[in-house]
């Protein structure tokens, strides 16, 4: 019996030497995820908190803002998400000021499901449970999706793919690679296309997504005002084509809700509108809704001047 169980463990072993090489890696190799995490929890002198989903993560690079500040923003971060974030770290920023969160066409109508994959991060680097987790999900981040990592660990490892350069904020400096800059730019070509690339961008949402959302909102809304916090929203830029397939249902609930917060008469709520800045141009874009880190280090420097205006009048 010992020997066939030592046999047994003899075969295993490679099996799970190859996993938890594979665990290790894509846990602490760096990534704009866990650097992000790592940088907000060294520095609870923190004065900006950026909260959005991946149109914030690409268009403000904190190297640009003169207070200090934590880009917390990722893709498809949802409302519920980043409100669990601010009520996770608010508390343990001394110096916060003013929380930049992001209002986009799809923020009030998009919602993870349960099982999402990117829930087991938020767990280990964040240490926030927004969804009931797995006891796999908790230990361990391969399992929560093969596919996903398989991919990641290719394009990592590859010699032939570029790899992304990360700052101290995790902020990626070198992200230029997307549909605008295959096809050179050229506004025609972009245009043409767009309707077939766009068409299934934004499918139906439940009107449960957006009850969800606006109460996760007006929770954010109260902790700022109970924290003497600054709640500043932020529509960021989207290229013409992006804009031009906008579903007018999408449009009227978050006019609607910028609408109900300025009837507030809340001074510590505000608003900026940057959809259609005209200070960027399709250079600035890598696709038609995120710029590039050119397109982000003008933006950021936009919304430095904002931040300053902000925090000079309150």
């Amino acid at each position: 019996m010992r020997s066939f169980l030592i046999k047994i463990l003899l075969f295993l072993l490679p099996l799970i030497l190859l996993f938890v090489f594979i665990e290790s890696y894509i846990t602490l190799r760096p990534n704009s995820f866990n650097l992000k995490a790592r940088y907000i929890k060294k520095n609870p002198d923190i004065e900006v908190l950026i909260l959005g989903s991946s149109h914030m993560q690409n268009a403000v690079d904190p190297e640009f803002i003169d207070h200090k500040t934590a880009n917390l923003a990722y893709g498809r971060q949802d409302v519920i998400l980043n409100q669990r974030l601010l009520m996770h770290y608010g508390d343990k920023l001394s110096g916060l000021k003013l929380v930049l969160f992001e209002l986009d066409y799809h923020t009030l109508t998009s919602k993870n499901d349960s099982d999402y994959f990117r829930l087991p991060w938020y767990a280990k680097y964040h240490h926030i449970y927004p969804y009931k987790l797995k006891m796999i999900d908790r230990l361990f981040m391969y399992p929560s999706s093969p596919e996903f990592f398989n991919r990641y660990i290719f394009r990592t490892l590859s010699p032939f793919k570029e790899k992304s350069k990360f700052n101290q904020y995790g902020f990626v400096i070198n992200d230029y690679d997307g549909v605008f800059k295959r096809n050179n730019y050229n506004k025609d070509m972009i245009r043409e296309t767009a309707a077939l690339r766009l068409k299934n961008k934004h499918p139906i949402s439940s009107p449960l997504n957006l009850q969800s959302n606006l109460r996760s909102l007006n929770e954010i809304i109260d902790y700022c005002h109970q924290h003497d916090v600054i709640l500043a929203f932020i529509t960021t830029p989207a290229y013409k084509t992006y804009r031009k397939y906008f579903d007018p249902e999408f449009v009227r609930y978050r006019n609607e809700f910028i609408s109900n917060i300025s009837r507030s008469g809340n001074s510590d709520i505000l608003y900026f509108d940057f959809e259609s800045d005209p200070d960027l141009d399709i250079r600035d874009f890598k696709n038609d809704d995120h710029l590039n880190s050119d397109g982000a280090k003008k933006f950021s420097k936009i919304v430095n001047r904002t931040i300053n205006d902000i925090i000079r009048n309150n």
